[in-house]
């Protein structure tokens, strides 16, 4: 008897282990926000394969702006961000941007006939992008692009559509995940098409027919694919990720036109049609509770997820869901209109962010919905999502690059006009940390090396040995373990002003004016000793002039002129010598016979 309960716990123990993979397997890990890594970064569009547009990272407490980067666009766009790198599409071009300063570090162009499409993936070293032919007819594709080398990997393009004039083309940010990138087109079939990521060919592709896939960044859990399709059919639909097969279809009220982007939580996926917010049972399709607003009233955007709620918008008001029942947690009065069609939020544990379309940066208390801050650009139709890493908020107006955070390190340099070999005081007094946190630590690089091991301290000295331009790096850590970096660039000036006498030169002068030439100067009278000066490091400070040794005059403006008109008889020496304002100097000679 104890033998056969034995067996029993044990099958009982290996059939619960089972099903818990299996579950696991399926609809992925129902906690949010737990990750390995010291940093989560924001690689595709709302973070994850999922759409939860939830980070782990701290989002800034302030308004303060790290940085920003103008890339000469009208354009808004919604960035990734990945291992300390900043990615951005626009037009045909593809940037990388240091993440903790906004250097451009390189950028690619494809033809100018194709545009990018949508926000990119990235996934080790590589990032994957949509694009579209400019005008539809030789459709799109998908390019992979290696970050080391900025080539090219491979280009994979999308098939004519059943009418046989036409190429599908792309709509949405593709989405990665486990090998394999997941983007929909549109152009008469509608398809979502999985493409391996290595080598670049199609896995499986599943047609809709006259439904043009609309979803707005497919979400992928580990077995199952969702899309939302509109225009001949107005719905949902899941397919088996392994082979694109049907698994179910759920059927939106005939009076709804575009959905928003659709998350997935464990057995639950959220989308809106129009003014109807629904949740579907992620298994069967089947609709598990709705919300029905004003029918002037738009859902918009992709909803974020956390443990617990749900985060979405209708025209300017911002909800917090119950996910288990659709009840309102709280709702949000911003007094802005936000766009349903691009704009999407990005939430952290403490806080949501979003840009209305008005241009305004907005931080919300994510468990009341107060708002925590603004920041107002002043420009308008604006459609952006914003992205978080590392403590940091980025987002992209109308071709400028914001990034917001805190902590963030800065420094001055207290010489005016450094020079060889000068104490140089480097001051982190501009440095900054959140109200509840405090910098602990201040280290520098001065010698370039990525090694912050030269100097410890607020305020430093450094001396450099020869000129030129230096870069200098600041590191700062706080007391909550947070950091952040910055790299400055110093001119050490070594290079002495350049001087010379223009008047007189050899001839015989009578009262200022040159009537003869001659092997040497002679001067009958007064005369205008006349000299050019220049600098090309930090500018001149000030020039002298002396007579035999004596000085005469001290010039510290541009008009370079000496009236010598002093009776003297005999031969004199002219110097005149330029200091620049790091105190370098030079000097020129003349030799001239003077009468009267």
């Amino acid at each position: 008897m104890k033998k056969f309960l034995a067996i029993g716990i044990i099958l009982l123990f290996l059939f619960c282990n089972i099903s818990f993979t299996t579950l696991s397997d399926e609809y992925g890990d129902d906690k949010i926000g737990t990750v390995d890594n010291d940093i989560d970064w924001w690689p595709m569009f709302q973070h994850d394969s999922k759409n939860t547009g939830f980070s782990t990272s701290k989002g800034p407490e302030t308004n303060h702006i790290k940085w920003t980067y103008n890339f000469n666009d009208t354009f808004d766009f919604s960035p990734i961000v990945a291992s300390d790198f900043v990615y951005v599409t626009l037009g045909n071009q593809l940037y990388c941007l240091d993440a903790n300063n906004g250097q451009l570090m390189w950028n690619i162009s494809i033809i100018d006939d194709y545009k990018f499409t949508d926000i990119p993936v990235y996934h080790e070293e590589k990032i994957y992008a949509t694009y579209n032919e400019q005008d539809h007819d030789r459709g799109g594709g998908l390019f992979c692009f290696d970050t080391q080398s900025m080539n090219i990997l491979w280009r994979y393009q999308t098939l004519k559509n059943k009418y046989g004039y036409d190429y599908e083309y792309c709509v949405g940010p593709p989405k990665y995940e486990s090998g394999y990138i997941y983007f929909g087109t549109w152009g008469g079939l509608g398809i979502v098409h999985c493409v391996d990521a290595i080598t670049g060919t199609y896995r499986w592709l599943t047609c809709f027919g006259l439904g043009g896939v609309t979803t707005i960044g497919i979400p992928v859990t580990n077995a199952r694919v969702y899309c939302s399709t509109s225009w001949a059919e107005y719905g949902v639909h899941c397919l088996a990720k392994e082979n694109g097969d049907y698994i179910w279809q759920w059927d939106a009220p005939c009076s709804c036109s575009v959905p928003t982007g659709i998350s997935v939580k464990g057995e639950k996926i959220f989308l809106g049609f129009d003014h109807i917010f629904i949740c579907l049972d992620a298994v069967k399709g089947d609709e598990l509770w709705n919300i029905t607003g004003d029918r002037c009233s738009w859902w918009g955007g992709t909803p974020c997820l956390n443990n617990e709620h749900l985060f979405t918008f209708n025209s300017g008001l911002l909800y917090c869901l119950n996910q288990s029942n659709g009840d309102i947690v709280w709702h949000s009065n911003i007094d802005e209109w936000i766009s349903r069609d691009n704009s999407n939020m990005a939430i952290t544990h403490g806080s949501i962010y979003l840009v209305s379309y008005y241009g305004t940066v907005y931080c919300l208390d994510v468990e009341t919905g107060a708002i925590t801050w603004t920041y107002k650009t002043y420009k308008k139709s604006v459609s952006t999502s914003p992205a978080i890493a590392n403590g940091k908020v980025y987002v992209g107006i109308k071709g400028v690059l914001y990034c917001f955070g805190l902590p963030s390190a800065n420094f001055s340099c207290l010489n005016e006009y450094p020079s060889t070999n000068d104490k140089i005081v480097f001051d982190a007094s501009d440095s900054h940390c959140s109200e509840s946190d405090e910098i602990i630590s201040y280290e520098w690089d001065f010698d370039n090396n990525g090694i912050y091991d030269d100097a410890v301290g607020k305020k430093v000295e450094w001396s450099f040995s020869s000129g030129g331009n230096y870069s200098i790096g600041l590191k700062i850590t706080t007391s909550e373990g947070d950091n952040d970096i910055y790299i400055g660039n110093i001119y050490i000036d070594d290079t002495k002003p350049s001087i010379k006498i223009t008047k007189p030169i050899n001839g015989i002068y009578f009262n200022n004016s040159k009537k003869f030439d001659f092997f040497t100067p002679v001067i009958f009278g007064p005369i205008q000793i006349e000299f050019e000066a220049s600098d090309i490091g930090y500018g001149l400070d000030h020039i002298e002039i002396f007579i035999s040794d004596e000085k005469k005059w001290n010039f510290t403006e541009e008009s370079f002129v000496y009236i010598w008109d002093e009776p003297l008889f005999g031969k004199y020496a002219v110097k005149v010598i330029a200091y620049d304002n790091s105190n370098n100097k030079a000097e020129d000679n003349l030799e001239v016979w003077k009468f009267f």
